[in-house]
C-alpha cells in the first residue's frame, strides 16, 4: 500500500490573507493621506518630538515601506543590516536580492547575519512555524537567537541539503541515502550540532536523521576517530569490533588543518546528553561500552566536564557503572604513601588526596580503596572452582544428541578403567578431572604472585584490582598453554570464571564508594 501525502493549506491560507489585508491597507493609506500631512505640521508646530526607545523588532519607514510592498528591495535589507551594529552577513546562508524580501527572515546568532527563507526554517512543523507565519509584523523581523554561529550554521546545513520531502516520511531509508551520496561524509561535530539544535527547535525528524547517523558512524568507527570538521566520515574504515575500540575520539593534532577541535570528553558529554533526551539506547549503550573500555583498561581520566554530566545522570544504572569505573580510575592514579618496611606487612600504602579534594569525597575513596584491598586478599586465596560443562546435559542439544553422547562417555569411561586411556585427558567426567584441579590451583597461585609482584615493581597502586586480575588472566592463559596436564576444556572453563569475577568487580565498583556516615 503506498504512502499517504497529507497537504496543510495553512500556508496558503495566510498568505492569501495577507495579500487581502495588505490591499485594504493600501486603499485606507491613500485617501488618509491629506489628513496625515495635514496633523502632522500641526503636531510640529505645537509640540516637539518625543525621543523614542527603539527595539530589536522596531525598523524606520523605510523597512515599513518595502514590508509592505510584496517586492524585494536591496536598500530594505541594507537598512536593517547597517541597523545591527558589530554584525557581518554570513558567507553562506544570506539570501540574495532575487528573493522576495517578505519571504525572507533575518536571523541574529552572535554577530552573523543570516537571512533565510521562511520555507525553510517552517520544515517539519519546527518552533518557527508559529512565529513566522501567524504572529508576523509590520516590519523585517530581526531574530535574535542565542548560541554559537558556527553550531547553528550546521542547521542550516541540514534544512538546505535534505530533500523537501524529507519531513514527510519517519525515517530516511538505506535506498534514500544511498542516491544522496554527500551525506555520507558529514563530520561527527555537524552531526551533534544538528541533533541538539534540531531537539530545540523542534525539527523531530532532522534530531532523528542527526542521531541514527551519529550511532552509525560510531559503530563502524575506527578507535581513534577525529572531530575536525573536515575529516570525512567516509575515510573512516571499519573496525572488526565496536567493543575493541580504545578511544571514541582525539584531537587531529596537524598544525596544518584551520578546521575547529572540541575536546574530546566534552564530545562525549554532549553525545550522551543527546542520547538520554531521545531515548536512544543502543547510542547510549554504544557510548558507555567504549568509555568503559577507555576508562579501565587505557588509563583514561575523563576531563571535569565529562564527569559532571555522569554525576547529573547516575540514576541511570549504566552511566552509574561508568561513574564507578572512573571513580576507580582517579583512585589508582593517586600517588601512594608507603608505610615503614616494618609495618608494609600489616598495613597497605595509603592514597594522598589533592588539597582540593573535599572531605565527603576523601571519605569515599578511601572506603573503596579499604575494600578492594579486601578483594584483592580474597580473590588471591580463593582458587576459582572449575565446572566442566557436560555436552550430553546441555538442554540446546537434541534428546537423540544427548543419548548418543552419553553411551560415548559411557564407553570412553569403560575403556578408562581397563587402561586404555588416561583419566587426565577425559574431557567429559567430572570426576577424571583430578589433575586439571590440581593444575589449576598450582597455576592460579603462581599467577596472582606474579601480578602482584609486577604491581609492586611498577609502582602501582594496591587497589588496582582489575589491572592485577588482568595481568593474572593473561598469565594464566600462558601457564596452562604450556602444560599438558590440564585439558582445553577445563582451561576455558577457568578463565570463563576469570571473565565472571571481573565482570561482577566492575558491577559493583558504583557501590564501593558508598561511604555511611555515623
Amino acid at each position: 500500500m503506498g504512502g499517504i501525502d497529507l497537504f496543510d493549506p495553512t500556508h496558503k491560507v495566510q498568505f492569501l490573507v495577507e495579500l487581502f489585508r495588505r490591499g485594504s491597507r493600501r486603499n485606507h493609506r491613500s485617501s488618509s493621506s491629506s489628513r496625515r500631512s495635514h496633523e502632522s505640521k500641526s503636531i510640529q508646530n505645537s509640540k516637539a518630538p518625543r525621543p523614542r526607545r527603539h527595539h530589536l523588532y522596531d525598523v524606520d519607514d523605510g523597512g515599513k515601506a518595502y514590508f509592505d510592498d510584496f517586492t524585494s528591495s536591496t536598500r530594505s535589507s541594507d537598512t536593517v543590516s547597517d541597523c545591527m551594529n558589530g554584525t557581518e552577513r554570513d558567507r553562506e546562508y544570506f539570501c540574495d536580492s532575487t528573493t522576495g524580501d517578505d519571504q525572507c527572515c533575518l536571523l541574529r546568532v552572535e554577530d552573523t547575519l543570516f537571512r533565510v527563507l521562511r520555507l525553510v526554517l517552517c520544515r517539519d512543523n519546527s518552533a518557527f512555524s508559529q512565529r513566522l507565519w501567524f504572529s508576523r509584523r509590520k516590519g523585517p523581523e530581526i531574530l535574535t537567537l542565542p548560541g554559537e554561529a558556527e553550531r547553528f550554521r550546521d542547521l542550516l546545513w541540514a534544512l538546505h541539503t535534505l530533500p523537501p520531502d524529507f519531513h514527510f516520511g519517519s525515517q530516511f531509508s538505506d535506498f534514500e541515502n544511498r542516491h544522496y551520496t554527500h551525506l555520507h561524509d558529514v563530520p561527527l561535530l555537524r552531526l551533534v550540532n544538528i541533533a541538539e539544535l534540531a531537539s530545540e527547535y523542534s525539527y523531530p525528524t532532522f534530531q532523528h536523521w542527526a542521531v541514527e547517523m551519529i550511532h552509525d558512524l560510531l559503530l563502524r568507527s575506527e578507535p581513534r576517530l577525529s572531530t575536525s570538521r573536515d575529516t570525512p566520515t567516509s575515510s573512516i574504515t571499519s573496525s572488526s569490533s565496536a567493543s575493541s575500540s580504545i578511544t571514541l575520539v582525539t584531537l587531529d593534532t596537524s598544525k596544518h588543518s584551520p578546521a575547529k577541535h572540541i575536546d574530546p570528553d566534552v564530545l562525549y558529554g554532549r553525545i550522551m546528553e543527546i542520547a538520554l533526551k531521545t531515548q536512544h539506547h543502543r547510542l547510549l549503550d554504544l557510548v558507555i561500552q567504549q568509555l568503559i573500555t577507555d576508562v579501565l583498561w587505557c588509563d583514561h581520566v575523563p576531563a571535569p566536564a565529562l564527569v559532571d554530566v555522569l554525576k547529573r545522570h547516575r540514576s541511570h544504572k549504566m552511566i552509574n557503572i561508568l561513574l564507578g569505573a572512573v571513580h576507580y580510575r582517579m583512585l589508582v592514579n593517586l600517588p601512594q604513601l608507603e608505610p615503614p618496611p616494618a609495618e608494609r606487612a600489616l598495613s597497605p600504602p595509603q592514597p594522598i588526596f589533592p588539597y582540593n579534594m573535599p572531605i565527603e569525597e576523601r571519605m569515599e575513596f578511601l572506603a573503596a580503596h579499604h575494600t578492594l584491598n579486601e578483594i584483592w586478599e580474597h580473590i588471591r586465596d580463593t582458587v576459582p572452582e572449575l565446572r566442566p560443562q557436560i555436552p550430553e546435559a546441555s538442554s540446546s542439544s537434541s534428546p537423540k544428541r544427548r543419548s548418543k553422547l552419553k553411551s560415548k562417555s559411557s564407553r570412553r569411561a569403560s575403556a578408562s578403567s581397563n587402561g586404555t586411556e588416561n583419566s587426565s585427558t577425559h574431557p567429559y567426567q567430572q570426576d577424571l578431572h583430578c589433575g586439571c584441579k590440581n593444575t589449576w590451583r598450582r597455576a592460579w597461585v603462581s599467577a596472582c604472585s606474579y601480578a602482584e609482584t609486577r604491581n609492586r615493581r611498577h609502582h602501582g597502586s594496591t587497589c588496582d584490582v582489575l589491572g592485577m586480575l588482568k595481568v593474572t588472566m593473561l598469565r594464566l592463559r600462558k601457564l596452562t598453554a604450556d602444560d599438558c596436564s590440564i585439558c582445553l576444556h577445563c582451561s576455558l572453563e577457568g578463565l570463563e570464571a576469570v571473565d565472571s569475577i571481573r565482570d561482577k568487580i566492575i558491577n559493583g565498583l558504583p557501590r564501593m564508594f558508598d561511604y555511611h556516615y555515623p
